[in-house]
């Protein structure tokens, strides 16, 4: 059986030919989960997701439910088979791997829009990141990286906001961080524009501010929470504008505005903020200037990023990717529309906006001046304008058509679409893959007026049988669209749950959800997908984090000998702090002879022995507290010649470790 390929899911941006069957792999995307040989499967992950589910039950049903647990993972690594699906798609796999192996030049990445996969060259991809970060205007190069300067300011504000009884104790706990790491930026191609120009996005998961300003986010939504302009999607969009009857002389417009994150000005934003603290005083205890300085810590402090190892200061809007970012463009966009549609002397007969676009219904005569009027409210905010053509005018998934003085819709596919959507024979669970086919059916016909819809039905079935969905099951998705069963459930007493994640791996994953492994009253399985496209094939843009910047992580030490005698020794050991302070810490035990700080100390001081902390190995990363202590115990017990004491593993459970003998695991 072979998955479907579509030529236009790959770009090739070079000169290299590359084999066909590279080409069908790269454009199934990096969301395209592979099969997982025996040999690579993640036990140890699978054992400490597990034991998450299994701490759900009580104390007396957790050794019964663990034994329950390794005979359902020994039953797989003793009669787990192979697919022949799985045999090509692995054969295709290492022939990739070997073939980018062979080409470093090349990135493979994915396109700005469209879901489309793209290979371009490394040279031409940093020759263009590089000119992007040389405008003066918009980026200035700063000295050093100031990480960890904002943490302590972060930090220092969290102090005092807990101090003064502003947060709770959990809520500082959230907001402080000790292990960020500063923001990176990156681009994708547009590939549907000239000369292939970079989008640039930024990575600010783990900088200094993102707990706090999340916080921030959460008090500034009240600002627009009453918008009479903001619709959330396209269904809503249809619904607001569907009732409008036409004038002669109404058309369709649309506005957007051009990089609307890198123009916000940061005054402007400070400003609204403060007109608008009647609206937000009653969401927080902090007060409003106390308030407002965090909050330009969050866009000013906190405005900087990195790119091939040296770092920028962004001169203007807001920070791109801190997620205080999206509601400061909605507050700027809400004020801009208030400002205008109160001083023009006429009245638009609708306006809408989502983010940064506008759609109105106004009279012909007044496109001009509105486009003026918006342009006028800021030098740094200016619009493009796009006119209905033929009575039509596409806005988000819809293309609004006029028909007589009425408004019908159309499901709208944009130019630059590829219709790639998760691959169903990509190895995650059968439900998710369902679920997104269903939801797209869902979307298209939701959106289509019934003289649409045939039309569309075909299109639904083009995408899905490209995407490599059986035709028995689009047809079921159809039908179930077409003839929703009704269901009522009536519970009573419906007790609270909780989701717990394990890393799914086809055919054992899902035996968990039956198996007498958890609380099923109040605990839900959530699968995670492994071995993705993303993290094997595709280019990490980012770049690799400095291994002695990673933190949350399990780490193995060898031990050097005297300087005239090789140890075999290796010291485990897992640290929610950076790797480099943890080392740090190591060194000023064992040169204070404080022994009995850890068993690599008291190793190392007894024998009079060196460790090697220039080559540490990082053997899994885990934020996940408990998981990651159990993971440390299971590699302890795993490795051989380790110097850690007995009590390392005291918290293991006896079956764990019998699971672990009788099976060769890394």
């Amino acid at each position: 059986m072979r998955i479907n390929f579509k030529e236009n899911w790959f770009v090739n941006k070079t000169q290299v030919e590359f084999p066909k069957d590279t080409k069908w792999i790269l454009s199934l995307g990096p969301k395209f989960a592979l099969p997982i040989k025996k040999e690579n499967i993640p036990m140890f992950k699978m054992i400490a997701d597990g034991e998450e589910l299994i701490k759900s039950k009580e104390q007396n049903e957790q050794e019964p439910a663990r034994s329950c647990f390794t005979q359902i993972l020994q039953n797989y690594m003793r009669f787990v088979s192979i697919p022949y699906l799985d045999k090509y798609l692995n054969k295709i796999f290492s022939d990739t791997k070997k073939f980018l192996k062979r080409h470093p030049e090349i990135l493979i990445v994915p396109a700005d829009k469209g879901n489309v996969t793209v290979a371009m060259l490394r040279e031409n991809y940093f020759a263009k990141m590089k000119d992007m970060m040389a405008d003066r205007n918009t980026y200035t190069i700063l000295r050093n990286d100031p990480t960890n300067k904002v943490q302590n300011i972060n930090n220092n504000h969290v102090k005092l906001l807990f101090r003064n009884n502003y947060i709770n104790e959990y809520e500082k706990k959230c907001r402080t961080t000790y292990t960020a790491n500063s923001p990176k930026i990156y681009g994708f191609p547009k590939i549907h524009k000239q000369n292939v120009p970079l989008m640039p996005i930024c990575s600010s998961l783990k900088v200094p501010c993102y707990e706090l300003s999340k916080y921030i986010v959460k008090v500034l939504n009240n600002i627009t929470v009453d918008s009479k302009y903001n619709v959330k999607n396209a269904s809503s969009f249809i619904s607001t504008i569907s009732p409008i009857i036409l004038e002669q002389d109404n058309i369709l417009v649309s506005f957007d505005v051009i990089s609307l994150f890198t123009n916000i000005p940061i005054p402007l934003v400070l400003e609204l903020v403060e007109k608008s603290w009647d609206k937000i005083k009653d969401h927080t205890r902090i007060p409003k200037l106390k308030f407002l300085e965090i909050l330009r810590f969050c866009v000013i402090d906190n405005n900087y990023l990195e790119f091939d190892k040296i770092f920028y200061q962004q001169k203007q809007g807001v920070p791109m990717g801190s997620p205080a970012s999206p509601i400061l463009a909605d507050i700027v966009m809400e004020a801009l529309l208030d400002n205008v549609f109160e001083k023009i002397p006429y009245k638009p007969k609708i306006i809408t906006k989502y983010v940064d676009d506008i759609f109105i219904i106004l009279k012909s005569c007044h496109v001009d001046s509105t486009l003026t009027a918006l342009n006028s409210f800021h030098p740094k905010i200016q619009f493009t304008v796009e006119f209905e053509n033929n009575g039509k005018l596409p806005y988000l998934d819809v293309l609004v058509i006029r028909r007589n003085n009425r408004l019908i819709f159309d499901w709208y596919k944009k130019p630059t679409s590829s219709g790639r959507l998760i691959n169903f024979n990509s190895k995650q669970p059968k439900q998710v893959i369902i679920n997104t086919a269903k939801k797209f059916v869902n979307r298209v016909l939701d959106i289509s007026d019934i003289v649409f819809r045939q039309k569309n039905i075909q299109i639904i079935m083009d995408t899905l049988l490209s995407n490599s969905f059986p035709l028995n099951i689009i047809k079921t998705l159809l039908n179930q669209y077409f003839n929703p069963l009704v269901q009522i459930n009536i519970v009573a007493n419906v007790t609270p749950f909780s989701y717990k994640s394990i890393v799914y791996i086809p055919n054992l994953s899902n035996r968990m959800l039956n198996a007498p492994i958890r609380n099923k009253d109040n605990v839900r399985i959530a699968f995670k997908s492994a071995n993705i496209l993303r993290s094997s094939l595709f280019s990490n843009l980012k770049g690799e984090l400095n291994k002695n910047e990673k933190s949350n992580i399990v780490y193995k030490i060898k031990c050097l000998g005297d300087g005239i005698i090789n140890c075999p020794s290796v010291y485990v050991g897992t640290s929610m702090q950076k790797l480099k302070n943890r080392l740090a810490g190591h060194r000023s035990d064992i040169n204070s002879g404080h022994s009995h700080k850890t068993a690599l100390a008291l190793h190392c001081i007894d024998e009079g022995h060196r460790p090697d902390f220039n080559n540490v190995d990082i053997i899994q990363t885990e934020k996940h507290y408990s998981k990651r202590m159990l993971l440390e115990m299971l590699h302890i017990l795993n490795t051989d010649n380790t110097v850690n004491r007995r009590s390392d593993c005291e918290g293991l459970s006896n079956i764990y470790s019998q699971f672990v003998h009788r099976n060769i695991l890394g």
